[in-house]
């Protein structure tokens, strides 16, 4: 009767991590789905000029969220791992990670304040959009709040929480957003704030007041802030380098080319991050599953199981390869006209530059976990290098250009991975 029980335990247990890991792989496909519905909805119901700055405002929202957040939606997950089995210390770091981030947007909205004019002429090119600049703020706030919400979730592997989450901010707010307010740029931006602040206040409240009882005298405030800065913020350079790395290509090409090849080469990289994104459910597994196995006899086990998931990756990326040479063409004919036929050409090419890519994309998150050393922020800055230098001296097209920095950066994340994996299990050996 008792091993019956413990059987049934086991195997509900089973049940519930199967229905973490799915629902999670359904998170990364819907998100993705649910973004592209918005972009189609903000271009029907836009004109062309309105389309354009609600996409810059969406990358301005995107671009200055990196350094404000100081890599604490990394470092809160992985730190929580960590001290799993350490409360009072894990719960220090997610205080001192939102006190940390009410500082920073307090004094950002300061800046905002004082120098609207000239942040709406960096942004836009013109202070003609000076109303924009403040609802764009206001996004900004309510995005670094949810994203740190889902980060204590994603560390505690609540992940069918961290994904509610996680579609409700990324997904349904910005397509309600643009389905109220579609006439009004300035109304679809300041909604959107609002809504993520509104539906992220109860859980910050639930957080906060969670690791207030848990740490109550044992807080340590300056070592907290230590451990978060120093491995946070070589990590926003690594986010810098990724935004260039999709974005000089196209600016490049605007100048070198013509905008219209560049409006191709930026649709080519949409459908080519589309592919990486449905790994994305691997890494948000990863990240908080390496940190909790590191100095533990269960790492090789997981060693083991990471490199059988690069080989299948590998598969999944050849079949990705042979059905985009099959049907990519009538896919971008459905969706988006004869006229963007020629991306599918640029897109077929830089598929060769998938495999390495996804490499890279499913390494980053497990260098981050086995490691303080910034090495995605090194790789990625290494191969923005090489691109700027090749696109400088034009010695190749810039097809060819991303292939050789696709390449460079997977083989990069490669070595960096069997270098830290190295060291772990030797460290291990020692304890």
């Amino acid at each position: 009767m008792m091993n019956a029980l413990k059987v049934l335990k086991i195997n509900q247990f089973k049940s519930k991590i199967n229905f973490k890991i799915l629902f999670t792989f359904f998170t990364s496909l819907i998100i993705p789905i649910l973004m592209f519905i918005t972009i189609k909805l903000a271009a029907n119901s836009m004109d062309t000029n309105s389309f354009g700055v609600y996409n810059v405002s969406r990358k301005a929202l995107s671009l200055l969220s990196f350094p404000l957040l100081l890599g604490l939606g990394i470092s809160i997950p992985r730190y929580l791992s960590i001290h799993e089995k350490s409360p009072s210390i894990s719960h220090s770091l997610v205080l001192t990670g939102y006190f940390m981030m009410c500082i920073i947007l307090i004094s950002f909205s300061f800046v905002i304040i004082l120098f609207k004019a000239q942040i709406a002429f960096l942004i836009f090119s013109d202070t003609a959009y000076k109303p924009l600049v403040y609802p764009i703020t206001l996004s900004i706030i309510g995005f670094c709040i949810y994203t740190l919400n889902y980060s204590y979730y994603r560390g505690r592997l609540m992940l069918n929480t961290a994904n509610v989450i996680q579609i409700l901010n990324a997904g349904i707010i910005p397509l309600i957003s643009i389905l109220i307010f579609n006439k009004s740029l300035s109304h679809i931006l300041y909604s959107m704030g609002i809504l993520w602040i509104i539906s992220s206040a109860p859980h910050s409240i639930i957080i906060l007041n969670k690791s207030i009882q848990i740490t109550k005298k044992k807080y340590v405030f300056i070592k907290s802030i230590k451990t978060l800065f120093s491995y946070g913020f070589p990590r926003v350079i690594g986010e810098f380098a990724m935004f260039g790395f999709f974005s000089i290509p196209v600016i490049y090409s605007a100048h070198k080319v013509n905008l219209e090849y560049s409006g191709f080469l930026s649709l080519s990289f949409s459908f080519f991050q589309l592919f990486a994104t449905s790994y994305s459910f691997i890494g948000i597994l990863m990240l908080p599953t390496v940190s909790r196995n590191l100095l533990d006899d269960k790492f090789l086990t997981i060693k083991k199981r990471i490199d059988l998931i690069l080989l299948i990756s590998i598969f999944i990326n050849v079949l990705y390869i042979i059905f985009s040479f099959l049907f990519l063409e009538k896919i971008i004919l459905l969706f988006f006209g004869s006229e963007y036929l020629e991306s599918n050409m640029i897109t077929l090419k830089l598929l060769y530059g998938l495999i390495p890519y996804i490499v890279f994309f499913l390494l980053r998150d497990v260098l981050d976990a086995i490691s303080e050393f910034p090495s995605n922020s090194i790789n990625l800055s290494l191969s923005l290098f090489v691109m700027i230098g090749l696109l400088f001296l034009d010695i190749f097209s810039v097809e060819n250009t991303m292939l050789i920095c696709f390449c460079l950066l997977g083989l990069l994340s490669l070595y960096s991975y069997r270098r830290h994996v190295k060291i772990i299990l030797l460290k291990n050996k020692t304890i």
